[in-house]
């Protein structure tokens, strides 16, 4: 069973407002190389991948069939000590029938986000490295 990441709403500036202390802060989830990492799809995700060691790692999104029987997984090799962004949309391609975005990552060193409503896209899975 995927270890499940809690989706984080993306936090709304408002001119002139205050925000609270802490609310903005987040956590990255260590991946599960073993079960898998899921969050709960919102439609409109940004998953953050953090890779702390000295070489690139994999992260793969699993998608589900298309009409025609066809998968669209997709793996990232992120670069040793950056971050990377995926914008994972359209949502229906990746989302499981339970609702759930499932990822793979091939080291523990990988730290996984994901924020909910963080870039409006249309297209397919964007990449910012």
């Amino acid at each position: 069973m995927a270890t499940l990441i809690p989706n984080n709403p993306a936090i709304q500036l408002a001119s002139p407002g205050t925000i609270t202390g802490g609310s903005a802060d987040k956590a990255f989830q260590a991946a599960d190389v073993v079960g898998g990492n899921a969050f709960i799809a919102s439609g409109d995700d940004l998953l953050i991948v953090f890779n702390s060691d000295s070489a690139p790692h994999n992260i793969t999104i699993k998608s589900v069939a298309d009409s025609f029987g066809r998968f669209a997984d997709v793996t990232y090799a992120v670069a040793a000590g950056h971050y990377a962004f995926i914008n994972i949309t359209p949502a229906a391609l990746y989302t499981q029938t339970n609702g759930e975005v499932l990822l793979q990552a091939d080291s523990t060193l990988l730290g996984l986000m994901v924020v909910m409503n963080a870039y409006v896209s249309h297209l397919p899975i964007r990449i910012w490295n």
